[in-house]
């Protein structure tokens, strides 16, 4: 669990950082445990990756997850800076040259 546990914040801690973020930014993480007997093991290996306070949490057992093997899954859902305005890209044409070189345009008026 605990391996798991870290290999799982280590790539959250990935994705986060490709969008100017961190797990500091964490509000919120869903988890689910397939074994809830081991729910220690994970809020240890847990508490590791995240400051306190920690973000609100819910977790609960599950009877299996997709991976073979898997014994933990973390949704974590987390504030990041907006993204860059992008600039849009010029017009090649207008409506108006479109019609007077004869290229019908849906919904021009005449």
């Amino acid at each position: 669990m605990t391996r798991q546990t870290n290999r799982v914040f280590e790539i959250l801690g990935t994705i986060l950082a490709a969008h100017d973020a961190t797990l500091a930014d964490a509000i919120n993480i869903r988890t689910h445990l397939t074994d809830i007997g081991l729910i220690g093991d994970y809020a240890t290996a847990r508490a590791r990756h995240l400051e306190n306070p920690p973000p609100t949490s819910t977790t609960v057992e599950v009877s299996r997850l997709l991976m073979p093997g898997a014994l933990v899954e973390v949704d974590l859902m987390a504030t990041a800076p907006p993204a860059p305005a992008i600039s849009p890209s010029p017009r090649v044409g207008t409506v108006g040259s479109c019609e007077s070189s004869g290229v019908p345009v849906r919904g021009a008026q005449r």
